[in-house]
């Protein structure tokens, strides 16, 4: 704390504080120009990790001066040049020719959640790509019209009124208080039951490829598939329903229902596709960012 003094307290200790102004100045100075001259020299010489390697010089850079020489027009220019930009594509390698409208769902993956600062995904064929992910459909799959049954007899004892007591001479048995005396009585009660499954699936199966457009290689090939499966269940009765639990009396209240046509049940299965696509996009996407 200060005063400070020495000698019992008789003697003031005065200090002597140097001014480090222009010291701090220079010194900013020095690291502005360092962290300019780096920032331009990786443009000039490096590839995108360098860009952005530039774009984060020039971000401290801009900490110590605002506005220092060309940094902001520098800044654009690494963000341009580190930035990674990949075309999504769909090729069909079946020998089933696709509509439009099933292609044109397929693609409208939503890459928004994938974007990012340094990742931007296109549509092939809107802007110059540095990289290709291609949706390359290998199989496609439609089912029969299927239908099981499995018939069963289900029965069940189950309360079906009373009756009375009778002694050995046939009359009506008493208790203590002369009121007759009547037991429960059961039964056993059968009923046929068909129930009846309706089913059909379909299936697309392909690869996801990522590509380096300027070497043409496949830097990896990973699979995807996807289903889509139509149910139906309902069932018939025969006999004392009486019988049957709760399971199978709500399916007596289920009927037959037309199947789905086979265009609408793959439209199905390519919606369930397009997430399975983009989960491995986003696992994979280092691929993309060099």
């Amino acid at each position: 704390l200060l005063p400070l003094y020495i000698n019992d307290g008789w003697e003031h200790v005065e200090f002597q504080f140097p001014d480090l102004t222009n010291n701090i100045a220079e010194a900013r100075e020095k690291a502005a120009s360092h962290l300019y001259v780096n920032a331009q020299r990786l443009l000039r010489e490096g590839g995108k990790i360098e860009a952005r390697e530039a774009f984060s010089e020039l971000i401290q850079l801009n900490r110590l001066y605002r506005n220092y020489k060309d940094t902001n027009e520098l800044m654009a220019i690494a963000e341009e040049k580190g930035v990674s930009k990949v075309a999504f594509d769909i090729k069909n390698n079946t020998r089933i020719n696709l509509p439009e409208e099933f292609n044109n769902q397929l693609s409208s993956i939503d890459f928004h959640q994938l974007n990012n600062q340094w990742l931007n995904f296109y549509s092939n064929g809107t802007t110059e790509t540095d990289y290709n992910i291609e949706l390359v459909i290998q199989s496609i799959d439609v089912g029969p019209n299927a239908l099981d049954k499995d018939v069963n007899i289900l029965e069940k004892e189950i309360s079906d009124g009373f009756h009375y007591v009778l002694d050995e001479n046939g009359n009506v048995m008493q208790d203590s208080l002369g009121n007759d005396i009547k037991e429960e009585r059961f039964i056993v009660v059968n009923c046929k039951v068909k129930e009846f499954r309706q089913f059909k699936v379909a299936n697309i199966s392909g690869t996801v490829h990522f590509i380096d457009k300027q070497s043409d290689r496949v830097l990896g090939r990973f699979p995807v598939s996807a289903d889509a499966i139509f149910e139906n269940y309902y069932a018939t009765a025969l006999g004392d329903i009486r019988a049957l639990d709760k399971r199978t009396k709500r399916l007596l209240e289920h009927e037959p229902v037309p199947y789905p046509h086979d265009v609408e049940l793959l439209a199905q299965s390519g919606e369930t596709l397009k997430p399975v696509v983009k989960e491995v996009i986003w696992d994979h996407k280092a691929l993309v960012m060099n």
